[in-house]
This record gives C-alpha cells, sequence and structure tokens, in this order.
C-alpha cells in the first residue's frame, strides 16, 4: 500500500490528468523511486503513446524522512536517467509502479425536457458525466439540471462544443424532428460508444432516411421492461446504457489481458 498527500507536485500532475479527462483520455500514471526510495519521479502518458514512451509531464520529488511531506525538488524535462533507480529490496519492493486511469464516459443529452431530468440523475448517479444540450435557454438551467454540465445551442453550434470523442454516449430526447435530424447529419463519420433515439420505430426510421448507416443505434431507446411513465422510462435507459458499458470495459480487460505489459518488477494496476 503506498500512501500519499496530494499536495505540491503530485497535486499538479493530478490536475494535468483531470485536463486530459475532460477530453476523454485515458492517462497512465507511473511512480519511479530512486535513491534508496528517497525520491519519486512521477511520469503521466495517454494510454495510447505508452508504447511510444511520448512522456506528457514528469517530476522528480524528494521525500524526507524528518517530514510527512513530498516536496518538488526537480520538475521539466531535467529528469535522472533510469539506471538510477535503487535496487529491489529484500521485501521485494517495486521500484516502479504504473496505473491506468480513465475518465467517466461523457453521456450527451440532446434536449433538456422534463422527461430529460430523471435520465440525467440517473446518468450521474450510474458513473457517466452527464452533458445536457437544448437551444433552449429557459429548459438549459442548472436549476433544472444541478452539476450537470450544459451546452445551449442549435446542432451546428454545438457540435463543435461537444467534440465527440469514440468513448461517449450520446441520447436524442429533444422531442424536435429537424432538430434531431440535422445533429444526425452533423454526426456522420463520427466515432462513439452509444446513440439512442427517443421515440417509436416508425419516427426513427423517418429520421434516419437517406442517412448512411449509423454505428451502435439503440431504438426505441431502452431496455424493454414495460416502462410507463417518465421515471421508469428514465431507469430502462440507464439500464440499457450499463449493460452497454460493462460490455465495453468486459471487451477492454479482454484486449488488455492479450497485449499487457509490466512495468519493472511487474508490478502494474487499473484505477477509475
Amino acid at each position: 500500500m503506498l500512501i500519499e498527500p496530494v499536495c505540491g507536485e503530485l497535486r499538479s500532475i493530478l490536475s494535468h490528468m483531470h485536463t486530459y479527462f475532460q477530453s476523454g483520455s485515458v492517462v497512465e500514471l507511473t511512480r519511479s523511486f530512486y535513491n534508496h526510495y528517497s525520491r519519486i519521479r512521477y511520469e503521466i502518458k495517454l494510454a495510447e503513446d505508452a508504447e511510444r514512451q511520448t512522456v506528457l509531464r514528469h517530476s522528480l520529488v524528494a521525500i524526507h524522512p524528518s517530514e510527512s511531506a513530498i516536496v518538488a525538488s526537480v520538475s521539466g524535462e531535467n529528469v535522472p536517467p533510469r539506471e538510477s533507480l535503487s535496487e529491489a529490496n529484500r521485501w521485494g519492493i517495486p521500484q516502479q509502479i504504473s496505473a491506468q486511469f480513465a475518465p467517466k464516459p461523457r453521456l450527451i443529452i440532446i434536449g433538456a425536457g422534463n422527461d430529460v431530468i430523471p435520465v440525467a440523475r440517473l446518468g450521474k448517479s450510474t458513473g457517466f458525466r452527464v452533458v445536457v444540450a437544448d437551444w433552449r435557454e429557459s429548459l438549459c438551467t442548472a436549476e433544472r439540471f444541478p452539476d450537470v454540465e450544459l451546452v445551449c445551442g442549435f446542432p451546428h453550434e454545438v457540435m463543435p462544443v461537444l467534440d465527440i470523442q469514440s468513448g461517449d454516449y450520446i441520447l436524442l430526447m429533444s422531442h424536435q424532428f429537424p432538430r434531431e435530424r440535422e445533429f444526425l447529419e452533423l454526426l456522420e463519420g463520427r466515432s462513439y460508444a452509444y446513440l439512442g433515439i427517443m421515440g417509436s420505430r416508425t419516427r426513427t426510421a423517418r429520421l434516419l432516411n437517406d442517412l448512411p448507416p449509423l454505428k451502435h443505434l439503440h431504438s426505441p431507446v431502452g431496455l424493454t421492461i414495460g416502462a410507463d411513465g417518465p421515471e421508469e422510462i428514465a431507469i430502462s435507459i440507464a439500464a440499457e446504457l450499463i449493460a452497454c458499458k460493462r460490455a465495453a470495459a468486459a471487451a477492454e480487460r479482454r484486449n488488455v489481458q492479450r497485449g499487457i505489459r509490466h512495468a519493472t518488477d511487474g508490478h502494474r494496476a487499473s484505477g477509475g
């Protein structure tokens, strides 16, 4: 077990990690121990760059025996070579520990009507970072959607702001046919994890008419549980989102197990 105070350089490193999480990036944090474990070097990399060893930020900090704090001693590009790592002690304490941290998957809901409120609430409580987008300013408010990211504008205005990523989950719940059609046209060619459309099969067929096939489409949205009313429909949608998220995580674990890499001394962990 490694216990560290979240302050100084470590806090700065974590702040940088948060910035990458906002863009949907998975980040690898590596701690390397030097000088008989009296110093720690922190490195963060985008997970997809780990093979190329592309370092986003690194720093070396000293652990002072007389204090229970970590004090920055070196920051920036001047980092000592890896061969200065001290030898592992007789208890087998690792010289290096790496862990990958993934951001919460983002749930983007197009529409801010009353039926979206319970969906946004359940999305937050089930581990999603929720974003609500709508062109109606009177609906897209913090009072209606507390602790939710809000983006106000028409589809062509919000699309650059949303910057949809491959791990995003998207729900169309505006009940406004022309706006949803516009959004789907703008979505063409983009990668995402899930696309749910509220409404009947007939309406969805009209909405998709003459559009190229869309990936990961779920319509009617939600699991079939005989839902009646906004709250139960929200539960069916949340259940489907959870099922898709779990399936994606299981697939990712299988991929990692097939190509797993180990840090020095063979210690690697996963985090979220």
